[in-house]
């Protein structure tokens, strides 16, 4: 066998140690991958916390917009039960009042009433409701008070949430 010319094996050369730099490469690139990967998984983990946290953070924005429109004059619900049910004796008022966070509060006021015109209740409610700002019904619980089942007993939990700067009209 002949050896083959120098040009020829200055081919076979360069072409070895290309190879071989491509193969070392390609390994040290795989290892520094691993190392790269961990970091990419916790930027992605990262990335979808601080988008959860712009979702909340609009959701509870919105909602103080809200609340925050609502600094009118309130009407309290003493007066509107006087004007939808006037001479009713048997009431029974129970307010509490909760912090929720600094400088709001979460109002509950528990009514009872007794002979009261049964058909005037719901529209009671959706007055209270569109109070500014409005309460929501917790509980209720309405009870024939007569024969004719025209007079009720009514025992009412209502509640709200204050804003910051919302008087307090009750």
């Amino acid at each position: 066998m002949k050896p083959l010319p120098r040009s020829v094996q200055a081919l076979w050369l360069i072409a070895i140690s290309a190879f071989l730099i491509g193969t070392v490469s390609t390994i040290i690139s795989l290892m520094q991958m691993k190392s790269k990967m961990s970091t990419w998984h916790r930027k992605s983990r990262d990335i979808y916390q601080l988008s959860a946290l712009r979702t909340e953070r609009n959701r509870l924005q919105a909602a103080m917009r809200m609340h925050e429109q609502w600094r009118g004059p309130m009407t309290p619900v003493q007066n509107m039960a006087g004007t939808f049910f006037p001479g009713v004796s048997h009431v029974n008022w129970k307010e509490s009042s909760d912090l929720l966070a600094p400088g709001w509060r979460i109002n509950r006021l528990t009514l009872s009433l007794a002979d009261v015109p049964a058909d005037t209740v719901f529209r009671f409610l959706a007055a209270v409701a569109s109070n500014n700002p409005p309460w929501n019904l917790e509980s209720g619980n309405l009870q024939s008070g007569s024969a004719s089942g025209r007079l009720a007993r009514i025992e009412l939990t209502l509640s709200r949430v204050q804003s910051p700067g919302v008087g307090n009209a009750e």
